[in-house]
């Protein structure tokens, strides 16, 4: 993203799992923002009148092979979309939040509607463990079809040091959970995300070196691994 307009204060729209990317608002004629902070709050409101929005990231599982449900290339075909955003989150102190956020996109003129809120939560367990979680709900509206619905959540644990940094949490994702405002790759699937990391910096001539180890598995519903 190098657009001003979503640069301004983007990292208070970011959460654990991506349901806020900017870049979804593709041809903007028009935008309305509101975001700031006043003591411990933050407070975000964002909108966007888009031209020509793009079709979902979520139209195919990759493990079966099998067309999923959504937003199609002939479904956004000659439809403008409004977008909004709404995010609040409180900073309790020692890197601690908790926060909530609502986004939804209509398109125009065929009335369909995206629409999705959650609530997250940093928790500082000691001065360098914290735990954290997110929890959503979405509702789609389908072309010719009754909406599909469906929850998604993230939870885990962080660690960081001067030297090393790690983090493990476990996902899931349900079939019929859709973020049209963000970017996601696969629905129906839980699995589980490891990283260490260590740091090194101020190197003479090289600022800092962070080699890391990620290591991942996923399922689908079935528990089947994909």
């Amino acid at each position: 993203e190098k657009r001003s307009f979503f640069l301004e204060n983007a990292d208070l729209f970011r959460t654990d799992i991506d349901v806020v990317y900017s870049r979804s608002i593709v041809e903007p004629l028009a935008g309305w923002k509101l975001s700031g902070r006043a003591g411990n709050l933050g407070l975000g409101f964002l909108g966007a009148l888009d031209e020509h929005p793009a079709p979902s990231t979520i139209g195919l599982d990759y493990a079966t092979g099998e067309s999923l449900p959504g937003w199609d290339a002939h479904t956004i075909e000659d439809q403008w979309a409004f977008d909004h955003l709404v995010r609040a989150r409180w900073d309790t102190g020692n890197g601690g939040s908790v926060g909530a956020i609502v986004s939804d996109k209509e398109l125009v003129p065929k009335a369909l509607g995206n629409r999705l809120g959650g609530v997250d939560a940093v928790l500082p367990l000691s001065q360098r463990w914290k735990a954290h979680a997110q929890a959503l709900y979405s509702q789609t509206d389908l072309e010719g079809g009754a909406p599909i619905h469906g929850p998604a959540w993230q939870v885990g644990v962080s660690e960081s040091s001067e030297r090393v940094s790690f983090d493990v949490s476990h996902f899931g994702i349900g079939e019929g959970f859709r973020a049209e405002n963000g970017y996601l790759e696969e629905v129906g699937r839980i699995g589980g995300e490891s990283q260490v990391k260590l740091h090194f910096r101020d190197l003479g001539l090289v600022r800092s070196v962070e080699p890391d180890v990620h290591a991942g598995a996923t399922f689908d519903l079935d528990a089947v691994p994909t």
